[in-house]
């Protein structure tokens, strides 16, 4: 443990109103801050869309004194995981977009930021490799602080670390450099290497809750309105709810409801109209919130299913179609069609394009909707393309 400077700041970077919710968490690292002695290494460790990142930036700069940005400060070096020969203007360009929302990688989907020839790759999954372990984050180690008493290393989403490199950094983590602390993010702890965990102190992040979300955007500027369905279908992911573009769910009720006829009659030439415009005309953050947006759409179902209300559902300007719907389709297996959408959103961050997850979901909805079980297993969705066998 190293003692420093732990005087108060007039303007604590912990109390900045860009971050959302967290109140118990930021009160910890002001007492961390308060007692005058640091760790060499501590871990942020929450769902998607807490503000792991969010919250170790700001704790970066209010270690540092609070007086400048993690972004122009000499002594806060801020790493994220790549995509394979990742640029250095693309590089650049991240940090700049994290400079401007620190919640911008801290959601499912989070997009690949650079120029033309990296977003190409947005759909690559990002990792440490043992290149960027050696060629970026190990030669910060051994440099002496500029300005500060000490060096501070970010590293996002630590667990995307291939073994080789978690095994170089672990090295490190053994035999710290005096003035260096590590501040690492992940969304669980559990994909983590033990003896890793074991020389960090957990900091645990709780979900925000929808009402934080929403004060946090009408803050920036959002209407209270869009700001509420911007909360709802984020599922408590803050990036993803600043990111959402509310009035495009709207004007994509319908197509989600062609969507739905077009499973249940297997209408071949609708579906693949369909597929191929969210496939190629949406970006994979598009995709994500109209994966979203269908889930909603399904729980309004479900919720007027149960209720006949069709004050309490999102989708208030189609409730008479979404009446219609529970009349003609009373054996709809609502539950099972949701938990659909929840397994099949992962597989968008493994590289599974939407042109493969959308026939996967309308097979198995042409058999739920009619509440009969699907033909082909949910352990086994790769048989919905017997051609590739």
């Amino acid at each position: 443990m190293e003692m420093f400077d732990s005087s108060p700041q007039p303007h604590s970077p912990l109390d900045h109103p860009h971050l959302v919710g967290q109140s118990t968490l930021r009160e910890q690292c002001r007492s961390i801050l308060a007692s005058g002695r640091l760790g060499h290494a501590y871990l942020f460790a929450g769902a998607r869309g807490t503000g792991t990142l969010a919250l170790a930036l700001a704790f970066a700069e209010a270690i540092q004194g609070g007086q400048r940005s993690w972004f122009h400060h000499p002594d806060i070096h801020v790493f994220l995981p790549e995509p394979t020969s990742f640029s250095d203007g693309a590089r650049k360009e991240r940090l700049e977009k994290l400079h401007q929302d620190p919640y911008v990688f801290d959601h499912e989907g989070a997009p690949v930021q650079g120029d033309s020839k990296d977003q190409e790759r947005s759909n690559l999954r990002s990792f440490y490799s043992i290149g960027q372990y050696r060629e970026q984050i190990k030669p910060v180690t051994v440099l002496r602080p500029n300005t500060a008493n000490r060096l501070i290393v970010v590293l996002h989403d630590i667990h995307t670390m291939r073994a080789e490199s978690a095994n170089a950094f672990l090295k490190l983590l053994e035999e710290p450099p005096k003035d260096v602390l590590f501040l690492l993010t992940t969304p669980s702890t559990d994909t983590l290497m033990p003896t890793i965990l074991s020389r960090c102190q957990v900091l645990r992040l709780k979900p925000c809750t929808q009402q934080e979300i929403i004060e946090a955007l009408v803050a920036e500027g959002r209407g209270r309105e869009d700001a509420q369905l911007a909360a709802q279908l984020s599922n408590g992911q803050v990036g993803l709810a600043r990111a959402m573009d509310v009035d495009a769910f709207r004007s994509s009720k319908e197509e989600l409801l062609q969507f739905l006829r077009a499973s249940y009659t297997m209408d071949a030439a609708a579906l693949s109209s369909l597929i191929q415009h969210v496939s190629q005309g949406y970006s994979l953050e598009q995709q994500i919130a109209w994966l979203g947006s269908l889930e909603w759409m399904l729980r309004d179902l479900l919720l007027l299913r149960e209720t006949g209300d069709t004050a309490l559902i999102l989708h208030q300007d189609h409730g008479k179609v979404m009446v219609d719907f529970i009349k003609a389709l009373r054996d709809a297996r609502l539950e099972e069609m949701i938990e659909v959408v929840s397994e099949v959103k992962p597989w968008l961050m493994q590289n599974v394009q939407m042109k493969l997850i959308l026939p996967v979901i309308s097979f198995r909805y042409a058999a739920l909707m009619r509440g009969e079980d699907p033909i082909i297993a949910r352990h086994e969705p790769w048989k919905h393309y017997p051609a590739a066998g």
